[in-house]
């Protein structure tokens, strides 16, 4: 090495990582694959299987997962929580360095996790995961310069007494408005609700994520953890943002809407109405094409005076989340990649493939569920299988 370059190199080895060399203003943003096999990690999930998982046919990767807090000294915004980010930045230059490209969000909140802290504008809340990301996660000299955006996953809680078993409007207009404020810096953002969350069978919307399912009535015991539409009011209101130039774009790069939510419409029509699983994707694929109508005005608390809102989310946006091993137990629903790729091939010839599928989670790849316990289910691959998204290995 030329003397000054080394004497460059032995100063920059004594910052703290991530100091002093993050990168402001706009990002280039990333390349989100044409079709897209999304997977999520466990909570605080880094290890090899990520990495397996990526091989397999991952090519969305979600790390588990943050919140958006305040500094209990100072009431300044912060992120709090997360899988060990050192381990973090070392998988993402392996999965670099064996080529296969790969879009790196960071999930938000998930269930029991505390709803986003909204003492603080949007802008503040945004600035403050922005320089998180840039500053304080990246580890630049190991190639890894922070998220390429983040995925909204703000669900409840098991408390009914808790606070977060209820979406305020101060909470769902700090994640629309901070989603835009991320689109217009350049970062992938998605959401991943659950599907009473956003659900087109539902007329209704209200901000309470303590409803209950008429068809489950005298089914089971009483399950009421089911919400109304909460995040159709995020597409509705912050669906588009206006970026460098003027052009308009959607916020939310991709919808993952988790069918495997507890006693879903989906699962009673797998396991009460015995449908084939393939029948039930389909069937939903087109009603979120199709769209529904909302009438946000009878919350006057949203501000939001809109009459017949319509709300869709075409397959070009729309991501199938699914559930591996630890589901079919006729609670949370499991649909095998055959099933799938069933659905799949029947919504091509419409014209209506999805963007493509997520599920949860990494850690239990290769679990075997109740419903066939003899046979591992591993997802990534299994799907690979129909979306070569990876190299499919015989």
């Amino acid at each position: 090495l030329l003397p000054w370059l080394a004497v460059l190199l032995f100063w920059m080895s004594l910052l703290p990582v991530g100091a002093a060399t993050a990168v402001h203003g706009p990002r280039s943003p990333p390349r989100l694959p044409d079709r897209l096999l999304v997977g999520y990690c466990s909570w605080n999930q880094c290890d090899g299987s990520v990495v397996q998982a990526v091989r397999d046919g991952v090519n969305v990767l979600i790390w588990f997962a943050i919140n958006l807090a305040v500094v209990p000294e100072t009431g300044l915004p912060t992120v709090t929580s997360g899988p060990d980010w050192d381990c973090v930045a070392d998988k993402i230059r392996e999965i670099r360095e064996l080529g296969l490209h790969t879009v790196h969000l960071i999930s938000i909140g998930g269930w029991n996790a505390p709803h986003p802290d909204t003492t603080h504008s949007p802008s503040e809340v945004f600035t403050a995961w922005d320089r998180w990301n840039r500053e304080v996660v990246a580890r630049p000299l190991q190639g890894f310069h922070g998220f390429d955006g983040f995925d909204w996953d703000i669900e409840g809680n098991d408390d009914p007494a808790s606070p977060f078993n209820h979406f305020t409007v101060d909470t769902l207009d700090v994640m629309g408005k901070v989603s835009q404020l991320a689109k217009g810096a350049g970062y992938v953002v998605s959401m991943a609700p659950a599907e009473s969350y956003l659900d087109p069978s539902e007329p209704e919307f209200d901000r309470s994520l303590l409803h209950e399912y008429g068809e489950w009535a005298g089914r089971i015991p009483r399950f009421a953890y089911h919400g109304r539409n909460a995040y159709a009011y995020l597409l509705s209101r912050y669906g588009k943002t206006q970026v460098a130039g003027g052009q308009e774009m959607p916020t939310f790069d991709f919808v993952t809407v988790q069918l495997y939510e507890g006693y879903s419409h989906a699962e009673y029509k797998v396991s009460v109405e015995k449908k084939p699983p393939s029948s039930v994707l389909v069937d939903f694929v087109r009603s979120m094409d199709a769209g529904f109508t909302l009438d946000f005005s009878r919350d006057p608390e949203l501000r939001y005076p809109v009459r017949e809102a319509r709300v869709e989310v075409r397959p070009t946006q729309l991501v199938v989340g699914l559930a591996n091993g630890w589901a079919g137990d006729g609670k949370f629903l499991l649909i095998l990649p055959p099933e799938v790729e069933d659905a799949n091939a029947q919504l091509e010839t419409e014209g209506r493939a999805p963007r493509g599928f997520a599920f949860w989670d990494i850690l239990d790849e290769g679990r075997a569920s109740a419903r066939h316990p003899n046979e591992p289910v591993y997802l990534a691959r299994g799907l690979n299988q129909f979306l070569h998204t990876r190299p499919v290995r015989e």
